[in-house]
């Protein structure tokens, strides 16, 4: 680390782990990962560490929040070309496959405006397209952002009218459909599933909500209607109490006919 001022052209900061317990660092750099990519949601991030320990917070971020971040074994990389790319939150995909469609080729500017998108998108439909617009203008400077902005404008208006938005549930399968259609799948949200167990009389512990959306998407892909129910009616039984069982496969049936029924 003392040698680094020493590397010319090098940007750095140096974030000393002053805690010794252990795995003090791997949550201090799990932490700085968060916080700048809310800063900078247009970079691509590398941990460069041997500890496998890492490799579920790549898809998370990639799928929670559409940012790209490798993991890289720095004792391997020598005879490595560059990481394989992360998968793209699908919400993202569908972002980038619409660009695309609108004549938007650079995969630098795919990934740049994507990820301002997953940003904006999350904001009160009012606010949207003006905060792509200024993301742009930090981005590359008031003139180039506007030309940026004013050749996809449309696009951008489409999306933050009719989405498909960043909380928005699709499947990875799904994206090509959403991506080449107005019509956006009608996939619950974890707050849908929540709202309805909880009206439903169902009294939730931790990890149940993400435990029957896992079973809706999964009976989203059998292959006949009462092949899904089964799933359902089996995932409920082992995710919920005795008292709940019945109550939370009729608040969960709901969204999978409306799923069934938009695939």
């Amino acid at each position: 680390m003392k040698s680094l001022p020493a590397l010319p052209g090098l940007s750095y900061m140096f974030v000393e782990c002053e805690n010794s317990s252990p795995n003090a660092m791997d949550f201090q750099i799990c932490a700085w990962l968060g916080r700048m990519s809310v800063t900078n949601p247009d970079t691509d991030f590398t941990i460069l560490s041997g500890d496998k320990g890492y490799a579920p917070l790549t898809p998370f971020m990639s799928y929670q929040f559409g940012v790209t971040a490798y993991l890289a074994d720095p004792m391997q990389t020598a005879s490595q070309t560059s990481p394989a790319p992360a998968e793209l939150n699908p919400v993202r995909s569908v972002y980038e496959s619409k660009l695309g469609d609108a004549g938007m080729t650079d995969p630098d500017d795919l990934r740049i405006l994507s990820a301002i998108l997953m940003q904006s998108m999350k904001l009160p439909q009012n606010r949207r397209k003006l905060d792509t617009r200024n993301r742009l203008c930090t981005k590359y400077g008031a003139q180039e952002g506007n030309l940026r902005y004013n050749a996809v404008k449309d696009i951008i208006k489409d999306i933050a009218e009719h989405g498909p938005y960043p909380d928005d549930l699709i499947p990875p399968a799904a994206a090509p459909i959403v991506a080449n259609s107005k019509k956006q799948l009608n996939i619950p949200t974890t707050n849908d599933v929540n709202k309805a167990l909880s009206q439903g009389g169902v009294t939730l512990k931790t990890g149940q909500v993400a435990k029957a959306m896992a079973a809706l998407l999964k009976a989203q892909t059998a292959k006949d209607i009462n092949a899904a129910r089964n799933i359902i009616n089996t995932a409920m039984n082992q995710t919920f109490d005795t008292g709940y069982r019945v109550k939370a496969y009729n608040a969960i049936i709901p969204f999978l006919r409306q799923i069934r029924d938009d695939a």
